[in-house]
């Protein structure tokens, strides 16, 4: 049994209507309790405003028509599909388990700026609404978490302009499309998109799976998702930024967003990026740096080495490995490994400490002046 708002009388159409049909009546109810036109009456005419839109969005879908014309409201309210078998024929409205349809959060003003245009009648609902998936090797930290598109606005429905001929007369303000307006652009969605060093010297290419909003047919908003690839080229420098133009949220009255994704490199071992050089340090110990001490040692591609420190006569000394660093992404010519031996002292008032000190105050070895 249909329980809730007789959406077909609302609209003033019979079951059997057309989708030509309910435009029709949309737009003439639509001009009519227009809150704008109703100022003397504006409670009403916004409930009726909106009762309006909402009747059009569920009739104008196929899904929710056909749960609609089954359940009635109610049967949309809690989620059902139009596909549920009950027994003897009895529905519960809190059963259901199918997608829960969102015809009441629908704002009946980007409906009216979808038939009308007019950036005054529409009302962009603001923010991002996206949500980004970077998983396996290619996530920023390598785990699936929520991160988020691609459908068009209806077509036919160019923007238009308002001509207010008469004096405060609503019903003559006649929406004309002789000048097209170019709409605003929302502010871009910007994001960071990780890669190791590893990525970044051989190249890699990046997959992220972003959830945008986008205008559904029947005049709300949905969510669509695809999956966006991001070419990392050999030697690319972090902060270089990729633009995907109109891949964003859809909105009535603006353009889509823009999204933008920055390179971050994500913190290695032992490397650190220095322009085209790659730095590592190593630690030896005092008896290491005196005696002189081999080193095993990795390349970024993963090369092994052996390196003799020989005698370090420096707590902090340097040792380059040319043509062993990060390709440069234009001139394809590599910068130098560089390895910095840091020598560890014994640990102050420590034993060995003392012995060390007391054998050189006797070889003479250390100023005592």
């Amino acid at each position: 049994m249909a329980v809730g708002r007789d959406f077909y009388s609302i609209l003033g159409v019979t079951k059997s209507c057309s989708d030509a049909d309910l435009k029709k009546a949309y737009k003439k109810l639509a001009l009519k309790w227009h809150p704008d036109r109703n100022k003397n009456n504006k409670e009403k005419a916004e409930e009726k405003f909106k009762e309006v839109a909402q009747a059009y969005a569920v009739l104008s879908d196929e899904k929710q028509r056909k749960v609609y014309d089954k359940y009635g409201e109610e049967g949309l309210k809690a989620g059902m599909t139009g596909d549920e078998q009950f027994p003897g024929g009895s529905f519960n409205p809190q059963g259901g388990g199918g997608v829960r349809y969102t015809y009441t959060n629908i704002d009946p003003n980007d409906i009216f700026a979808q038939f009308f245009g007019g950036k005054g009648f529409g009302r962009d609902s603001g923010g991002s609404s996206f949500m980004f998936n970077m998983g396996g090797r290619n996530g920023f930290d390598g785990s699936s978490k929520g991160f988020g598109y691609n459908s068009t606005p209806y077509e036919g429905h160019q923007p238009m302009d308002f001509d207010y001929e008469s004096k405060n007369d609503f019903a003559q303000h006649i929406p004309r499309q002789s000048q097209k307006r170019k709409r605003e652009k929302q502010k871009p969605c910007h994001k960071e998109i990780g890669a190791t060093l590893e990525e970044i010297f051989n190249g890699a290419t990046k997959k992220v799976k972003v959830t945008r909003k986008i205008i559904a047919p029947n005049g709300g908003y949905s969510y669509d998702s695809k999956v966006l690839e991001i070419p990392i080229s050999r030697g690319m420098k972090q902060g270089t930024k990729f633009t995907f133009h109109g891949e964003g949220d859809q909105s009535h009255t603006k353009e889509p967003q823009d999204l933008v994704f920055t390179l971050k490199e994500k913190p290695h071992p032992f490397f650190k990026r220095e322009g085209d050089d790659l730095v590592q340090e190593v630690n030896l110990t005092l008896r290491e740096a005196l005696e002189g001490s081999t080193v095993p040692l990795k390349t970024i591609e993963g090369k092994s080495l052996r390196v003799f420190t020989g005698s370090l006569l420096d707590s902090s000394t340097m040792k380059e490995f040319p043509e062993q660093g990060m390709i440069n992404s234009k001139s394809k010519q590599r910068g130098k490994m560089k390895v910095r031996f840091n020598v560890k002292f014994p640990a102050a008032g420590s034993q060995l400490r003392k012995d060390i000190v007391s054998s050189l105050k006797k070889n003479d070895l250390i100023d005592l002046s």
